[in-house]
This record gives C-alpha cells, structure tokens and sequence, in this order.
C-alpha cells in the first residue's frame, strides 16, 4: 500500500497502486453482491447501469459498442469532492469504458466525434448541492461470454461500487438462446410415482456409460423414512431437531435436517410437473419441450430421469421411466422401454413427473454417518481462554500483482500453527481469489506434507480458480486431480483413468476439485 496527503489537510489515505482484479462473480450464487438501493447509501445517490432484467444479464452483440449514463446526485446542502470514477477491473481485460460525454453514434457529426474522450478513469470533480453528473460507461465486446467489471466512485471520504454485467451473443448463439418467458404453473392433479420402490413405474433405457469403470464403493440408497415423511407432510417437527444440537444427537439431527430438506426439494419438483403434454418422436428418442429449462428451472442434465404416463390412465397403471440422453435449450432427448416407443403415436398425451438427482443427497447421509466415527471433540471442541499468537512467516511472493494487504494475509496463514479454517473476508473486487491462489501455492512449495482440497460453490468458480493456480506455472499438471460429476467430463476434458478412482487431467481447461497427492 502507498499513501497520499491531502493538501488542504493533514489526513493520510491509503491506495491501492496497483490494478485491481474482480476475479470471477457468481451473480446467480451471490444475488447480493449486484443489488443496490440508492436511497440507502446516503445523501450522494449514483444510479445502476445495465441493471439484471429478470435476474439475468442484459444481452448486447459482439463488436456494437453498448452504453448507458450513471447519474452521481449531490442531495446535501454542502459541494462534494468527486476524487475519482475508476474502471477498477475488468473481464475481459480493458472492455469498458468511462465518459463525460454519450459516445458518438453513426449519425454523430466529425466535430463531436473530434472532442469525445474515454478512458479508465475521471478524477477530480466538484459537485455543488443539488448538482446531478452524468457519466457514460461503455462495453465494446470483442468476443462472446459473459462481461463484468467494477466501477469505483471516490465521493468525499466513501467509496461506492456498482458491478456490471453483460452477456455478449453473436448471431449464432443469440438464435440457439431460448426466447419464451418461463411460467411456472401449479397443477390440480400432479403424477406421483412412489420412487423408493422399483416395481412402482417400468423403468428405462439409461444411457451408455461414460467410462468401462467399475464403482469400487457404491454409495448407499438411503431412502427418506416414513415416519419422518409423514411428520413433515402433517406439519410436525421431528423430535431430534426440538431437543436442539448436542453431542449424543449429533448425527441423527444432522440427518433429520437432510432428510427435511429433501422433502422439501420433492415438493419445489412437484411445482414443475406437466400434464396433458406430448412428445416428438427424432429418430430413437422421444423429445419433451421443457419451459424454464434454459433457466435450470427445473434443472435436468444426461443421465437424469422423469416419469410419464398416458393422462387418460387410471391411477393403477404404471408410469414409464425415461432418461434424458441429451439436452438442448427447451428441450430434453429421452428413451424409455421399448414398448412406450412403440406404442406412443403423435396425438397421445401424458402427464409428466420431473424428478431431482438424489447423488448428492446420498453423498450428504454419508458424510453424516461417517461423522459417527469421528472424536466428539473435533466436532464439540473445549473452549479455551488462551489467545492466540500468530508469528507471521516470511514470504516471497509468487504473484507480482500481490498489495500489502494480500501479502499479510498469505503471511498469516503460513504462519498459523494448528487446524484451518483461516477466513479471508473482504467484499467484491478486492482480491480474496488472488489471495487464496497465493495462499495455496504457498503452502503446495513450503510444506511437502500439505494435501489440499480446492473446493468452490459452482463449477465455473473452481475452473477460475485452476486458472489462476495454472497461469502461476508453479504446479505440474500431473499433480493435480478432477473429482466431479461425469457429465463435466463428457463437456469439458479427454480424461485418462487412474487407479485411484480419480481422473488425471489431461486439458488445463477446467476442473471442480483438486487436491495434491
């Protein structure tokens, strides 16, 4: 960090000299990191540009240049001192832009083309009380993706941000983009198909495996108890979770709050279920029009599976289960068993139950009966009154973009002696990603002993975080391992089996876990 004197006044402010990185944002995720109130920040109000419609980023084309003013309104009865409008980072690199003037457009005359000037920061401007300024951001996309970047305002002794995004299509992915508004409508006589007994429903044609692997330890069924299932349907809370979290109960709560929370996911599906709908026999499939689709709502990949029967059917009849092979915008390539092939004509109609894909539930009971085995006293640690003392090590950087602050906080962790977790806190754009990378190729050089697991809440935070680890060059592709669902695999890598039960990389490209072995 540097700092600088006001002249006017004795007071120091720090700065950050060096470029920022916003790294990747999860707007989906983390809704709140681009939901602003105007109102609420204060007397100086600055308005939002390229606002989210319907919860997703507006769409502009590859190569137009897309512009929008952001209004800074001084309400205070006293001048304001704008010190800076800063770019602080953007993604791709250098794709906006800032202006005191709307950026030309093709009837604009020469002379206005003449004194139009952008760049990635305004300094030093007054605002006198009521005074409203506009300034003008600009995207000019070069590829296709996703868009985003943070401006920084700089009012009086306050920094307010407003983060950015912007989905760049070209023709080609703009037609593919699904165009209908997703409506959600609830149904008066819904499917339900008893899923925890096979010969409830005729099952499909599941689609070929991805790999000739075999499954070393198969993951337990762990169906949902009735007895919990009717507690939960009659309003009741279960007893486990009245008697509150203790040691005896520890895993028995857990579970009862797992299983509630299933139940609760079977009852969001239910609201997606169709009725009256026909399918579109393409070659060996059947196809399904799926509303909300494109939006994951509901969200149905390879390898997943729905229920369907003819409407007219009575309720003894058995559904038929069929597996999605493939998937498109709005609409889902299934295979059931032969004879719903043969037997559908163009004109039929059926009532569809969707289904969720229950892997990572299971993966949840697991871990919590694992949690049985474990010492009372990691879960339930004693408390202690000691503070504790952190000697910072010393560090020599591998990233050259590192502030001071960044710095501390690697140092800090190499320092710590005893178990994680270190919290690494800050709001968006300050480099927590930067830090973390840091942190991590730290310890993979210092301490030989380390194992560690990169675990990220989607799929595309964990592919930036392998890309930053990957662009330092300080570890070998070899070392690093893919753990994550097939259908990443199938999308994204040439993978090679191992013996392990894990997949070694083969393309640096993306990933959901790591870990050093």
């Amino acid at each position: 960090m540097a700092t600088m004197h006001r002249k006017w006044g004795d007071e120091e402010y720090s700065y950050i000299p060096e470029k920022g990185e916003i790294g990747f944002i999860d707007y989906e995720d983390d809704r709140s990191v681009c939901s602003y109130n105007p109102d609420e920040e204060g007397p100086i109000s600055i308005t939002v540009p390229f606002p989210l419609i319907d919860r997703k980023p507006r769409s502009i084309f590859i190569g137009e240049t897309s512009s929008e003013p952001i209004n800074i309104k001084n309400s205070t009865r006293e001048p304001v001192e704008l010190w800076k409008v800063d770019i602080y980072d953007s993604n791709p690199k250098d794709s906006f832009t800032v202006s005191l003037m709307e950026p030309p457009s093709a009837t604009s005359d020469v002379d206005y083309i003449r004194d139009f000037l952008e760049s990635f920061c305004l300094d030093d401007r007054v605002l006198q009380p009521g005074q409203t300024l506009t300034v003008w951001l600009s995207c000019k996309p070069k590829e296709i993706g996703l868009h985003t970047t943070a401006v920084h305002f700089d009012v009086g002794d306050n920094r307010i941000e407003r983060l950015v995004f912007l989905l760049v299509e070209d023709k080609i992915s703009k037609s593919l983009s699904s165009n209908k508004p997703y409506r959600r409508d609830r149904k008066k006589k819904p499917l339900v198909v008893d899923t925890s007994t096979v010969d409830a429903f005729v099952p499909g044609v599941r689609p070929p495996r991805v790999s000739n692997r075999g499954v070393r330890y198969k993951i337990p069924l762990y169906p949902i108890p009735k007895d919990i299932r009717e507690l939960v349907e009659n309003k009741e809370i279960p007893s486990v979770i009245g008697e509150g979290l203790t040691r005896e109960n520890y895993g028995a709560y857990f579970n009862t709050l797992l299983i509630m929370e299933e139940i609760k996911m079977e009852e969001v599906m239910r609201g997606y279920d169709m009725e009256c709908i026909s399918f579109c026999k393409k070659g060996q499939y059947l196809t399904l029009e799926v509303p909300g689709l494109a939006e994951r709502r509901p969200s149905l990949i390879h390898g997943d599976f729905i229920y369907a029967k003819l409407a007219a059917d009575d309720a003894t009849t058995r559904p038929h289960q069929g597996f999605i092979h493939h998937v498109e915008t709005e609409e889902v390539y299934l295979k059931f068993e032969k004879e719903f092939h043969f037997r559908h004509e163009p004109g039929n109609l059926y009532n569809v139950q969707f289904t969720y894909n229950r892997i990572n539930m299971r993966k949840l009971y697991q871990a919590v009966e694992a949690v049985e085995h474990l010492e009372s006293e990691l879960l339930f640690p004693s408390d202690s009154s000691r503070k504790r003392l952190i000697r910072p090590a010393r560090l020599s950087p591998l990233s050259a973009v590192l502030n001071e602050e960044q710095k501390r906080s690697v140092e800090m962790i190499l320092g710590c002696k005893g178990g994680p977790p270190y919290v690494i806190y800050g709001p968006p754009g300050t480099g927590k990603t930067l830090t973390l990378v840091e942190a991590i190729l730290q310890l993979y050089i210092k301490q030989n002993s380390a194992r560690i697991l990169v675990c990220a809440p989607s799929n595309s935070a964990a592919d930036h975080i392998l890309e930053k680890l990957l662009s330092e060059n300080a570890v070998k592709v070899k070392e690093m391992r893919y753990l994550g669902s097939m259908q990443l695999v199938v999308s994204l890598m040439i993978l090679r089996p191992i013996y392990t039960g894990f997949v070694t990389m083969k393309s640096q490209t993306s990933s959901v876990l790591h870990f050093k072995t």
